[in-house]
Order: C-alpha cells, then sequence, then structure tokens
C-alpha cells in the first residue's frame, strides 16, 4: 500500500519537498537499485498528465524521495485539486522500465492554489 502525502502547491511559485516511502509496517522502503518516477492529473482516469515529473532519490537506503518543480512547471497546473503518484520500478538491459517490477509507493492529491502576485 502506498504511503498518502497530499501536496499544497502555489501557481507560478517553485515548489520542493521531501517525502518518505513506508511500507505498511511503517518501515522505510530501501530504493537502492531502482529508479522512481512521477506524475500529475487531473483525476486517476485521466488518460494524460496534467506534469510529469523526475523525483529523484535523496537518501536510498531510508526511502527519501525529492521532488522539486520550477515555477514554470506549477504555473502549467490549473488551480484546482489534482492527483498524483510515484513509481518505483527496475529496469531490464536496455536501460528503460521492462514492466517486470513496479510498486507505486507514494499517492496523493495535488492542490493548486492561485498566485496573486504576478
Amino acid at each position: 500500500m502506498p504511503t498518502y502525502y497530499n501536496l499544497d502547491v502555489i501557481q507560478g511559485s517553485t515548489f520542493s519537498a521531501r517525502l518518505h516511502a513506508k511500507d505498511s509496517s511503517g518501515t522505510s522502503i530501501n530504493l537502492a537499485g531502482h529508479k522512481i518516477r512521477g506524475s500529475v492529473k487531473k483525476r486517476y482516469s485521466s488518460e494524460t498528465a496534467t506534469l510529469s515529473f523526475d523525483p529523484t532519490i535523496h537518501d536510498a537506503a531510508n526511502g527519501l524521495i525529492d521532488i522539486d518543480l520550477t515555477s514554470s512547471q506549477t504555473a502549467l497546473l490549473p488551480v484546482t485539486q489534482s492527483v498524483y503518484d510515484i513509481e518505483m520500478f527496475k529496469t531490464g538491459a536496455n536501460g528503460l522500465d521492462d514492466g517486470s517490477y513496479v510498486i507505486k509507493l507514494l499517492d496523493g492529491k495535488v492542490n493548486v492554489h492561485p498566485e496573486v502576485t504576478t
């Protein structure tokens, strides 16, 4: 079961968060040897992502993941409540996801608030 975190983003502002991937017993998930990816969609059933972001592993052994979005990226997000998730996966011989091992680590809502000062 993925860890559930809601994110609050201000449209047009830089956003950074450090998230902690844990298993159902609260133990950190070791991310060593894996890659991660993430997307924001208007709703789970949406076919296309509003934003694909490139989360980074900050501390693999302790399951710490950083999300960093530029002001240009957040400016593309509509003012709404969207959904996101982050998955870990192993790669095949070609360095790409071979579909053999994918686990959803984190998910939740993305609350996008409008900026006042532009």
